[in-house]
């Protein structure tokens, strides 16, 4: 009726639009819309004769877009419902261009249909209506800059601060549908800046701490969502809006992105507050429970984890990550057997979940069970392939590599290149970490591509540039207060690094090695990552380190800073890839020479591989590009190979963040060492396990570090140390006397023993004492004195322990 009395009523047009939506979108319901539908024809036929009754009421743009059921659309049907709401919010906004209402709501319309572009048409058009409208060409690079230009041009109303905030938001969501994720977070600081949030303190790094629980959920919502971008770039500043999102007002997902980011970057006491703090907001919520339970695991709150991966499971049975975590913590307890247990139920839960997969496998080779063994390695191997030509971090965690023979030796290295590259980004994205400085001459090309005549720009970056390619200064023998020199203080200072310096076989093996250094020549500092379980090991290590530090509660930034304030030269990691290792301490870099010995046996990735295309001579010349442009022809002429080659390695300090490897030949041969040069001999393809290796790539080899050979093993056993043995009288008079029976006490090897098998070989006792053994013929008199010793004592104890059992066995 109203659209007979006024045909030019914008908001009849509109809300027939809407009613049309309404209808389209609840087509299936009952009998009801089928009475608003009726309802609707019947203004329609009204409208239409009035229409023509009055042909001179009718708006051309109206006219234009009069719409009828009895018009057909392109494909030659009467219009549909959807169709019809479309035409009706295009006639309101032809009436009146301004109408904010109607251009929204159309603009919704077009996004449910997933017609982005138009959707961004018509919002593009009411911002410029409304005279709301920024440059297209040389808008600022940096985001911060960008939220300066913004605070000059949103100078919104204060009654119209939701309707531009919630525009912009959804222009936002459509750039990031449309995969414009640059532009996409240009409109949500848009929306914040028109919000009143102080964004300017947030890239200060200013921002508060507190959670708030009556704040505006929608600019909460988009802070959240601008600090996800960031995070998903790897930029340190998403931490920042994590905070300022909570600061605004807390939600459980919130608090649970910031906890798994503060997680990530060591900080992990701070990351279970924020679980706790999400858990208050919402007590049934299982991702909270369940990371929160993954944060207690790493601070050694066993007890702590296990309840509330338990509360997660008790609140979704069928919550295959609660599931997994808990299966991991029973199996690194030794409970394998419920591990396998949980593991089935999670993928039960959850058949593709990948990771339950792999560790299931894991978990049943390390009990002996080969049913389906072959198919299963297989299946791994497929899942890893995929994982890594995807460019994914891998499910296999490098420690289980060495239990799947399925697994290339390209697949075994690229696994823990992997991991190091996440151990690195999440450093890089660290509000406390200072970043690896620019190269100078780098700076000094920024300056001039940026502003030709203007070298300000090298000035922040300068002091840092000063000790390239570290992120600290290198340790210098000055007096730490003073500053001053001090002759004294020459000695190489060696830390080590580890969560084993308990009752653990690291312990066991390496307890005396700590005190055995030269202390005219080394200091010696041990940073435990776990706390004292008051074992004679640990005692004895705090006792003969110069330096013994428990940082079991310390987050990575508080034991870097330690480590630099400690001026090390040398830091050792006794970890690798194990539990309890804090990788990302070596990766912030806090000592100029960084390896790894002992913990763990392989790669740690943490290094180069050779690739001829990025190391080629393209971009040698692209340095000698860029030089020439400053003027620096003196430098362009003395750039030979080798200095290219010298700084190569420089800027590869930022992913190699272990550097050698303490080892020897038998346990990693030259050949499957990243870079190593090798000759036809050296290459021994026939013997190759895990993949040929070739002489002119880094394909099938594995370690990606510099390699220092001990002379014969590398590996250091403290028994001799640790447990003294009285000597064996009996087995003495054996050796010394060649007898050829063996009369010791409790046992007796009699002749028969010496006697041959039924195939006619010697019997391992026969062996024993045979002097033309091969094996001993290139020992000396004393040390096959030794061995003969040794293998007659285990002898005695296998005869002692198997009475029943053949020499032969």
């Amino acid at each position: 009726m109203i659209l007979l009395i006024e045909p030019q009523f914008a908001e009849a047009y509109s809300n027939l639009g809407t009613t049309y939506r309404a209808i389209a979108a609840n087509s299936d319901s009952d009998s009801t819309n089928a009475v608003l539908l009726q309802s609707t024809k019947s203004q329609l036929h009204q409208q239409e004769l009035l229409f023509r009754l009055h042909p001179q009421t009718i708006p051309e743009s109206v006219s234009q877009l009069h719409p009828s059921l009895s018009i057909p659309t392109s494909s030659g049907c009467p219009p549909s419902t959807i169709e019809l709401a479309e035409r009706y919010y295009r006639i309101a906004i032809s009436i009146r261009p301004k109408y904010w209402d109607a251009s929204v709501n159309l603009a919704g319309l077009l996004t449910s249909q997933s017609r982005y572009h138009e959707a961004l048409e018509v919002y593009t058009n009411l911002e410029q209506l409304f005279g709301i409208s920024y440059p297209t060409a040389k808008l600022p690079e940096s985001d911060s800059e960008f939220v300066e230009l913004a605070m000059v041009i949103e100078r919104t109303d204060q009654s119209n601060v939701i309707k531009r905030r919630d525009l912009v938001y959804s222009k936002g969501n459509l750039f990031y549908a449309l995969g414009d994720h640059v532009a996409a977070k240009r409109e949500y600081l848009k929306a914040l800046v028109v919000s009143k949030i102080d964004l300017l303190s947030v890239y200060n790094g200013i921002t508060i701490e507190h959670p708030s629980i009556d704040g505006d959920e929608t600019v909460s919502g988009i802070l959240m969502t601008v600090a996800k971008m960031y995070q998903d770039e790897g930029n340190s500043i998403a931490i920042m809006f994590y905070f300022a999102a909570v600061s605004v007002k807390a939600t459980p997902n919130t608090c649970n992105n910031l906890g798994i980011l503060l997680a990530a970057q060591g900080s992990v006491e701070q990351a279970v507050k924020w679980y706790r703090v999400g858990l208050t907001l919402d007590p049934q919520h299982v991702h909270l429970y369940t990371n929160l339970g993954s944060a207690l695991k790493d601070l050694g709150n066993v007890g702590g984890a296990v309840e509330c991966y338990q509360k997660a499971i008790a609140l979704h049975p069928g919550f295959w990550i609660a599931l997994a975590n808990l299966a991991n913590l029973w199996k690194d307890m030794g409970r394998v057997d419920e591990a396998i247990i949980l593991y089935r139920k999670a993928l039960e839960a959850k058949p593709e979940f990948i990771e339950a997969f792999c560790n299931l496998v894991n978990s049943l080779l390390f009990v002996c069970d080969w049913n389906g063994r072959e198919e299963n390695l297989k299946k791994v191997y497929d899942i890893v392939k995929q994982q890594l030509n995807e460019g994914k971090l891998p499910t296999v965690l490098p420690f289980h590599t060495f239990t799947y023979s399925s697994l290339t030796a390209w697949m075994v290295r690229e696994i823990s290149r992997r991991n190091a590259e996440r151990v690195i980004v999440g450093i890089e994205s660290s509000t406390w970490f200072p970043k690896f400085p620019k190269r100078p001459i780098s700076l000094l090309l920024e300056a001039v591509k940026k502003e030709p005549k203007n070298f300000r720009i090298c000035s922040a970056g300068l002091e840092q540039s000063l000790h390239y390619p570290y992120p600290y200064p290198p340790p210098t023998n000055l007096n730490p207060i003073t500053q001053l020199p001090t002759f004294k203080n020459h000695k190489i200072r060696i830390g080590y690094v580890s969560s084993d310096f308990v009752n653990h076989p690291l312990a066991h093996l390496m307890q005396s090695v700590f005190g055995m250094h030269n202390r005219n020549k080394f200091a010696v500092f041990c940073y435990s990552l776990s706390p004292s379980d008051s074992s004679i090991f640990r005692h004895k290590i705090e006792f003969e380190s110069d330096v013994f530090v428990d940082v079991s509660r310390w987050t990575i930034p508080q034991i870097v800073e330690r480590i630099v304030a400690d001026r090390i030269h040398i830091l050792c990691n006794l970890n690798g890839y194990t539990k309890g290792a804090r990788n990302e301490i070596f990766a912030a870099r806090p000592a100029p020479i960084q390896m790894a010995f002992m913990g763990f046996a392989g790669t740690m990735g943490a290094g180069k591989v050779w690739d001829p295309i990025n190391n080629s001579r393209e971009a040698r010349d692209g340095w000698k590009e860029g030089a020439a442009l400053l003027g620096l022809d003196e430098l362009v002429n003395e750039w030979s190979d080798d200095k290219f080659e010298i700084d190569w390695e420089l800027q590869a300090i930022r992913e190699r963040w272990i550097d050698y490897m303490v080892v020897d030949e038998i346990v990693c041969p030259r050949k499957l060492v990243c870079g190593e040069l090798l000759d036809e001999n050296e290459l021994d393809v026939g013997h190759a396990l895990r993949g040929a290796v070739s002489k002119n790539s880094d394909e099938n080899r594995v370690y990606t570090e510099a390699m220092i050979y001990m002379p014969q093993s590398f590996f250091v056993n403290d028994h001799r140390q640790g447990f003294r043995e009285e000597e064996d009288i009996e087995i003495e008079k054996i050796v010394l006397n060649s007898g050829k029976i063996l009369e010791i006490e409790s046992v007796k090897l009699d002749a028969k023993v010496l006697e041959k098998d039924e195939n006619g070989e010697k019997k391992f006792a026969d062996m024993l004492l045979d002097d033309g053994w091969d094996s001993e013929d290139e020992l000396e008199e004393e040390e096959r004195l030794k061995w003969r010793k040794e293998e007659i004592k285990r002898l005695k104890m296998r005869r002692e322990i198997f009475p029943d059992l053949q020499e032969n066995m």
